[in-house]
């Protein structure tokens, strides 16, 4: 019974410092970049779908200032008052809405708009799932990496262009050493 109590322990004191080796090894940065190319493919997919087909997790809405004349779904509908600020926009650009940031595709015709939103990050706390898994682009990144308008060096791309930038507040560490840290 000794022996294998101490098998456990040296097992363990292992794992611990495993755990703790591979923090040194998972950078910050590098993981910031990682996380910044995959939402960048992610939306171009996203757009690429909603484009041609219809589908993926975007909404394209059509509207003339703050009335909603038409919209494909209502994953994601803006209230009055950032309808309004929509209209006014043309191009592609990153806006935060209520529920979360948005890659907002935008152009005018007669008089309307047609605004496409696929989105970043959600922001809403009354949703578990989401606040849990706040990218839709990539489930395990943390919740403590952030949209930003100031640039920094983790770009969010978009046709080319510099949408929005990550940030992080606090140490971003990949979802397997996490599991391994609460696994030893």
């Amino acid at each position: 019974m000794f022996k294998r109590t101490l098998l456990y322990v040296v097992v363990m004191l292992i794992l611990l410092a495993l755990a703790v080796s591979a923090g040194q090894w998972d950078k910050s940065t590098a993981l910031l970049q990682q996380h910044a190319a995959e939402i960048s493919a992610w939306l171009d997919k996203q757009a690429s779908e909603v484009k041609n087909t219809g589908n993926g997790t975007g909404t394209v809405l059509v509207h003339r200032a703050d009335s909603l004349l038409s919209w494909s779904n209502t994953k994601h509908i803006p209230d009055k008052r950032d309808l309004k600020i929509l209209s006014e926009k043309t191009g592609q650009s990153c806006y935060r809405l209520r529920q979360g940031w948005y890659l907002i595709q935008a152009e005018k015709f007669d008089g309307n708009s047609r605004t496409t939103l696929i989105p970043i990050r959600y922001q809403l706390n009354f949703n578990q799932l989401r606040e849990e898994k706040p990218f839709p682009a990539n489930p395990d990144i943390p919740p403590n990496v952030q949209i930003s308008e100031s640039k920094t060096a983790y770009p969010i791309k978009f046709g080319g262009q510099e949408i929005c930038w990550l940030q992080a507040s606090g140490p971003v560490q990949s979802a397997w050493l996490q599991r391994l840290k609460l696994g030893a």
